[in-house]
């Protein structure tokens, strides 16, 4: 089994990975491919609650249906869905995150898996399609290819501490405000403050009842030097 993935356009052959390839996708934005051969690799992309375009996240490509392990036991999480009858030799799984509402979001010619959404926050699809880039030389025909896109975005285009609050506002619908919830299971209000902090404010909590009383439980300081 060999690995692939771009880096400026030139493909790269890894050896076979151990571990299981993973893609993790943060608030901000930062994409990362874990086991994907070499040094770990990411991109910059749209932060997660505010994404406006389709974004490609991974093409896998099989030699064919008998390359896959059979499961031993389904799950009630998972997802069952046929194989196309039609569809021999190599083929491709497209891997691409967008928004919940794209009128089309699959590429023409390929064939949808599945469309999982994520409230309205966003969606991810699957499609069957064809290997959108050059397969390098050297690979066997058994081999499993699995390629990243290129970099998107140079650098994150929100701080971190920005992200969680815009991530919190966005959640709750509110713009330019501070953001204040009660988290049942374990009785205490979480506060999020409308834009970064320099320093730790200082909060009064005031009762009607007196046998009551609050206390900070924890304040969560993001570099360089952000409080929510």
């Amino acid at each position: 089994m060999n690995w692939g993935s771009r880096t400026e356009n030139i493909p790269t052959t890894y050896a076979k990975e151990d571990k299981k390839f993973k893609i993790s996708y943060h608030p901000c934005g930062h994409v990362r491919f874990h086991n994907i051969g070499g040094s770990p690799k990411s991109i910059h992309c749209e932060p997660i609650y505010a994404i406006t375009k389709k974004q490609p996240l991974t093409f896998i490509s099989l030699p064919n249906i008998e390359s896959l392990t059979p499961t031993e036991e389904v799950e009630n999480k998972d997802m069952i869905y046929d194989w196309p009858e039609d569809t021999t030799g190599r083929v491709t799984f497209w891997i691409e995150l967008g928004p919940p509402n794209l009128e089309k979001p699959f590429e023409p010619g390929n064939l949808p898996m599945a469309a999982v959404t994520y409230d309205r926050w966003f969606a991810i699809f699957v499609s069957l399609g064809v290997f959108p880039g050059h397969i390098p030389e050297g690979v066997p025909k058994e081999g499993v290819i699995r390629m990243v896109p290129d970099q998107d975005f140079v650098s994150e285009r929100v701080t971190q501490e920005q992200t969680v609050i815009s991530f919190h506002q966005a959640k709750h619908g509110v713009k330019h405000q501070e953001v204040t919830a009660f988290q049942p299971t374990s009785g205490e209000y979480r506060i999020v403050f409308a834009v970064p902090m320099r320093v730790p404010p200082e909060l009064t909590v005031e009762f009607f009842d007196a046998d009551l009383s609050a206390e900070v439980t924890y304040c969560t300081t993001l570099p360089p030097g952000g409080v929510s």
